[in-house]
């Protein structure tokens, strides 16, 4: 054999393009197409909302002076501030859709003075505002709760946290102190700072504890799927989870309708799983950055069948192929058969499939 040539031939078809290399021989280059796949996504409807229970929030910064409780509706910011709770409440009274059902107002003061007298001011406070309200629109009094709180605590600590003060540690610890009781602990605290820095609190941050927070409730009627595509856009706080489904099932399949519909829900609801679950699948199905579907499908039901499924999506579009498997797997088991199955054939054709 020490005579013997040998020549390889390469008979290419298709897919492969032939080129002329400097030698002049001819050898076949692969040009693979990258693979499309198709992976089935998993969507979940909603239940019907039996009652459509809505709620709309709002605080007031009313002015009173020194140790009064009346309210003057042209005191410094007053008008503004009424004007507020008005609006919140016209919005609700002013819609046909809609049925006014409650009414509730919390009212908070600051904690410079005692406690016992800043208990007396917030109780009044919030009834003069609960009595503004009642007489204004003339109310059943029974529309109306309240509720008070004589020192807002929680609303000075958030301030003292996300402020630059000095010794701002050392006035946490004191605020944190459940042994001290709360007059001691303001006037230490006021000791602390110094005379400055206390002059500071009293400019800057006790005006804004003196609140009154109040929750306008109400209920809305069902709407048919026409009465809601008018409104999606208006007034979508007024559609059930169910609504807004059934116009996303309106539209073709990934058409800008059919993805903003989810995408509302999503906005409208955005602690509820299904609501999360439908929208992570509208990221994952127009194929671009995971990240946000990543982060609806960990606000889904992690038990629930549509979100292994749709984990199982990304963890394939992301090449992690075991995991994808143990999730798509997981789904079949807890019944979803067909998308599972479905998913489970294009992670064999990914695996099968030449990388180079």
């Amino acid at each position: 054999m020490r005579q013997a040539n040998m020549k390889l031939h390469v008979d290419v078809c298709g897919c492969c393009d032939i080129i002329e290399e400097n030698s002049g021989e001819k050898i076949a280059q692969l040009n693979i197409a990258p693979l499309k796949l198709q992976p089935a996504v998993a969507y979940i409807t909603p239940q019907e909302e039996a009652v459509k229970h809505r709620a709309v929030e709002g605080r007031a910064f009313l002015d009173f002076p020194v140790n009064k409780f009346i309210i003057y509706p042209e005191y410094r910011r007053n008008a503004d501030e009424l004007a507020k709770v008005r609006a919140t409440i016209d919005t609700v009274r002013n819609d046909n859709n809609i049925k006014l059902t409650g009414i509730s107002i919390h009212g908070y003061a600051s904690p410079e003075g005692s406690y016992t007298h800043n208990t007396y001011l917030a109780k009044n406070r919030t009834q003069a505002l609960v009595d503004y309200v009642t007489s204004y629109y003339n109310f059943d009094h029974k529309l109306i709760t309240s509720d008070s709180t004589p020192e807002d605590w929680e609303g000075f600590r958030k301030f003292v946290v996300a402020s630059t003060m000095d010794k701002k540690d050392e006035i946490i610890r004191l605020m944190d102190d459940a042994t001290m009781d709360v007059d001691m602990k303001e006037h230490n605290i006021a000791k602390l700072v110094g005379p400055q820095a206390y002059q500071y609190l009293l400019q800057e941050c006790y005006p804004a504890l003196r609140h009154s927070d109040y929750v306008v409730s109400y209920t809305v009627r069902g709407f048919d799927l026409e009465e809601s595509k008018k409104i999606i856009d208006k007034h979508p706080q007024q559609l059930s989870l169910k609504e807004l489904y059934l116009i996303a099932q309106s539209y073709k399949t990934g058409s800008e309708e059919f993805n903003h519909a989810f995408q509302v829900a999503a906005l409208m609801f955005p602690n509820d799983p299904t609501a999360n679950l439908n929208a992570a699948a509208v990221e994952i199905q127009k194929g671009g950055d995971l990240t946000v579907a990543k982060k609806y499908l960990a606000k889904a039901d992690q038990k629930a069948a549509e979100t292994l499924n749709n984990l199982g999506i990304v963890a394939m579009m992301e090449e992690d192929l075991e995991t994808a498997e143990k999730y798509f797997n997981a789904a079949k088991a807890a019944g979803l058969t067909e998308q599972a199955n479905a998913n489970l054939k294009e992670l064999s054709k990914k695996r099968s499939y030449p990388t180079k």
